[in-house]
């Protein structure tokens, strides 16, 4: 489910740690700047839960130079299997925003888990030391 902006402020400190896992094995962005857009509104949290939260995940929606895109800039959770279905939900409220596409930067293992999306690049990183 989609948590409305004005609920994040209750919810995110219970889900910032599990949100923000992904973001410490890719370092792909930092757990403040997603703070910031969380409890802005300019990113939206997404959370699985029945009796407990099961995953974590954020949304914004960004313009590019040829089309309108989701971009999931993070998601963390357990039992994946029973919630990587419902990513469906997150596709549907992109295409009533008029969204183009969903996309996600994160490890080749997601290619295993939803195959029906692209692989249209990679990250690659070289440290320098010094």
């Amino acid at each position: 489910m989609c948590c409305p902006p004005e609920m994040a402020e209750d919810l995110w400190p219970h889900v910032r740690a599990m949100a923000g896992s992904a973001l410490d094995k890719t370092d792909l962005g930092s757990l403040s700047d997603l703070d910031t857009d969380v409890l802005s509104g300019r990113a939206l949290l997404w959370v699985v839960s029945d009796k407990r939260i099961h995953c974590a995940a954020v949304t914004q929606i960004q313009n590019t130079q040829a089309s309108k895109v989701c971009m999931i800039l993070t998601c963390g959770g357990s039992e994946l299997k029973s919630w990587a279905h419902l990513l469906s939900g997150v596709e549907h409220y992109a295409k009533g925003e008029g969204c183009d596409c969903v996309r996600f930067i994160g490890r080749k293992g997601w290619k295993r888990i939803y195959p029906e999306y692209r692989e249209i690049g990679a990250v690659f990183e070289r440290k320098l030391n010094g």
